[in-house]
């Protein structure tokens, strides 16, 4: 009949549809496990607990935009009297990202940042031609690492290419925080780039900030941007419990944007210098804030990453 003649054409033309899309559908299942793993990982490579450290107390928050984000950050004890620390942003998102990520992590746990004891300079080059080497011309790293010595009191570092980190002073030399700038151009981009290495001398009660673009470049209903200045009065608020000092700054950045979804990571970084010889009150871990779906809209959730068995 004309009825079971068009239910037929119906039948077959649903299989034939199905036939085209089902590699797209198994495709996109596949990119999904692949982003899913890519942001395990990712994860894995943010410490899961901060060292505890004799003579600071260091925060640190992550909130990526996306499924997988291009921030990082680190920090490794060298010995009771120093601690190196980074913050950096990769170029672009995803999954690339993530490989980028893992590249600079691996060199900075290789063993070469302790071997330098603060030679920030050739390792910051090092790694410069290892990203050339390792990554498409288009891919790059901003990277701020540096390192504390107590004995000098002094704040040895390299700025590639990174938004300069901020020291705010905390007995009144200064009005305005130190930027700390000095450095080279973003890391992987240039086989001829130069670094060299600054210096700061810290006391007790300093806080130095290290934050991403993602942070002072968020923007609210009226295009107007955070800003170093609305950052600046958040740090200068800082007083007592320091466990949720970047915590705080991104609340801020929350109540600044409003409803406005971020468009890129969101990471800081605050590491607050304690009298010399009198250990902090154990290690805190640090925020890693993830963004899930959620029905409508996607939900921020926040998870504090506990320590590793």
């Amino acid at each position: 009949s004309v009825v079971n003649v068009l239910s037929a054409c119906a039948l077959i033309t649903a299989l034939i549809v199905m036939a085209i899309r089902f590699p797209a559908y198994v495709r996109g299942r596949q990119t999904e496990a692949q982003l899913l793993l890519a942001r395990r990982v990712q994860q894995d490579l943010l410490p899961s607990v901060m060292p505890v450290l004799r003579h600071a107390e260091v925060n640190a928050v992550c909130i990526p935009a996306f499924d997988v984000g291009g921030d990082l950050f680190d920090l490794v004890s060298v010995d009771e009297d120093r601690f190196v620390f980074l913050l950096g942003d990769v170029s672009r998102k995803g999954v690339s990202a993530a490989l980028l990520m893992g590249v600079v992590h691996g060199a900075f746990h290789g063993g070469e940042v302790r071997a330098a004891r603060g030679e920030f300079a050739r390792w910051m080059d090092r790694l410069n031609k290892l990203l050339i080497q390792r990554s498409a011309g288009n891919r790059f790293v901003t990277l701020f690492c540096g390192t504390f010595d107590v004995r000098t009191s002094t704040l040895t570092y390299v700025n590639g290419g990174h938004l300069p980190p901020l020291v705010y002073r905390s007995d009144g030399r200064s009005a305005e925080p130190e930027a700390l700038t000095t450095g080279g151009p973003v890391v992987g981009l240039l086989q001829e780039a130069a670094y060299e290495e600054g210096q700061t001398v810290i006391r007790p009660g300093d806080i130095v900030a290290l934050y991403s673009d993602g942070v002072t470049e968020a923007t609210n209903q009226s295009g107007d941007e955070f800003g170093v200045g609305r950052l600046s009065a958040v740090v200068a608020a800082q007083s007592g419990d320091f466990t949720r000092a970047c915590e705080r700054v991104l609340e801020a950045v929350g109540a600044f944007t409003g409803r406005i979804e971020p468009e890129d990571d969101q990471t800081v970084m605050m590491v607050r210098f304690t009298s010399a010889g009198v250990p902090t009150q154990g290690s805190q871990p640090p925020h890693v804030w993830s963004r899930v779906p959620g029905g409508e809209a996607d939900v921020v959730t926040r998870r504090a990453v506990e320590p590793s068995p």
